[in-house]
Protein backbone atom coordinates (compact mmCIF):
# COMPACT_ATOMS: atom_id res chain seq x y z
CA UNK A 1 0.00 0.00 0.00
CA UNK A 2 3.07 2.67 0.88
CA UNK A 3 4.63 1.54 -2.23
CA UNK A 4 1.27 2.09 -4.60
CA UNK A 5 0.66 5.65 -2.98
CA UNK A 6 4.44 6.69 -3.20
CA UNK A 7 3.76 5.85 -6.80
CA UNK A 8 1.07 7.78 -7.28
CA UNK A 9 3.01 11.31 -5.25
CA UNK A 10 5.46 10.33 -7.51
CA UNK A 11 3.45 10.01 -10.66
CA UNK A 12 2.00 13.77 -9.48
CA UNK A 13 5.60 15.33 -9.15
CA UNK A 14 6.60 14.36 -12.76
CA UNK A 15 2.95 15.68 -13.88
CA UNK A 16 3.05 19.14 -12.32
CA UNK A 17 6.62 19.35 -13.47
CA UNK A 18 5.44 18.14 -17.16
CA UNK A 19 3.33 21.38 -16.46
CA UNK A 20 5.56 23.32 -15.41
CA UNK A 21 7.93 22.62 -18.47
CA UNK A 22 4.85 23.07 -21.22
CA UNK A 23 4.08 26.26 -19.55
CA UNK A 24 7.84 27.42 -19.65
CA UNK A 25 8.43 26.50 -23.53
CA UNK A 26 5.14 28.25 -23.95
CA UNK A 27 6.05 31.97 -22.73
CA UNK A 28 9.51 31.36 -24.39
CA UNK A 29 7.25 30.97 -27.84
CA UNK A 30 5.05 33.71 -27.03
CA UNK A 31 8.44 35.30 -26.49
CA UNK A 32 10.32 34.36 -29.78
CA UNK A 33 6.76 35.37 -31.54
CA UNK A 34 6.88 38.57 -30.08
CA UNK A 35 10.79 38.87 -31.25
CA UNK A 36 9.89 37.72 -34.87
CA UNK A 37 6.83 40.76 -35.28
CA UNK A 38 8.94 43.03 -34.09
Amino acid sequence: MIFVMRRKVSYKLVRAIVQQNLNTTKKRGRKDEIIRNS
